[in-house]
C-alpha cells in the first residue's frame, strides 16, 4: 500500500525523470497504475508494464497500461515485459 504522500513523491519522480516504462509487480486491484498512467498522458510520454500472479477482475484499461499474468520471476514473463520495454510488440 502507498500512502497519499508516497504516490505526490512519485509523481514528482515522474516528471523529473519521464521514464518510458515504469514496471509494477503486484497488480492487485488498486488504481495506482491508472493515476500514474494519467500522469503520463499529461507528460505524453511513458507506459507501464505490471504483472501479478492472479488475473485480478476489474483491472482498468487504459492505453499505457499493460497486464502480464504470472511470476515476476519466470524467465518468459521478464523475457516478455523486456521486449516490451525495449520497444517490441505492439503498442
Amino acid at each position: 500500500m502507498q500512502t497519499p504522500l508516497d504516490m505526490w513523491v512519485t509523481q514528482e519522480i515522474l516528471h523529473e525523470t519521464r521514464p518510458d516504462v515504469l514496471v509494477e509487480t503486484g497488480t492487485r486491484p488498486r488504481r495506482r497504475r491508472l493515476y500514474y498512467a494519467s500522469i503520463m498522458d499529461l507528460l505524453r510520454h511513458g507506459r507501464i508494464l505490471t504483472v501479478d500472479i492472479d488475473n485480478h477482475p476489474g483491472k482498468p484499461d487504459h492505453p499505457r497500461i499493460e497486464y502480464f499474468t504470472g511470476s515476476s520471476t519466470d524467465p518468459a514473463i521478464v523475457g516478455a515485459m523486456q521486449a516490451k520495454a525495449q520497444g517490441e510488440g505492439s503498442w
